[in-house]
């Protein structure tokens, strides 16, 4: 029993681990973050070299650390408390009345 929840923990740890390194690929095709290129590589292969050890040490399948899809990483990033923020009631400064109706039916 003590086993497979320590499996458990660790396989749920890898996922995040490899919802960390989407977002860290998704930054390196962003402009905003071409400052930071070198940094974001190394972080990248940090976190490749993490989920190595773990499968390895652990005995998991490798396929079982795979990428994770777009919506569970969305998910991922979600429960993430870099995103904390937004839930917070003060970040909700637009209303349906703020701005101008778009006429799109040209």
């Amino acid at each position: 029993m003590a086993e497979t929840f320590r499996r458990r923990k660790v396989e749920d740890f890898i996922r995040r681990l490899n919802a960390r390194k989407s977002i860290l690929r998704k930054q390196l095709l962003q402009r905003e973050f071409a400052t930071n290129e070198q940094f974001l590589q190394g972080q990248l292969s940090a976190v490749d070299t993490i989920i190595q050890e773990l499968v390895e040490q652990f005995h998991l399948n490798p396929a079982e650390s795979g990428e994770l899809g777009e919506r569970a990483w969305v998910q991922e990033a979600g429960r993430s408390p870099s995103f904390a923020f937004l839930s917070d009631p003060s970040e909700d400064i637009y209303t349906l009345n703020d701005g101008r109706r778009i006429n799109d039916s040209k």
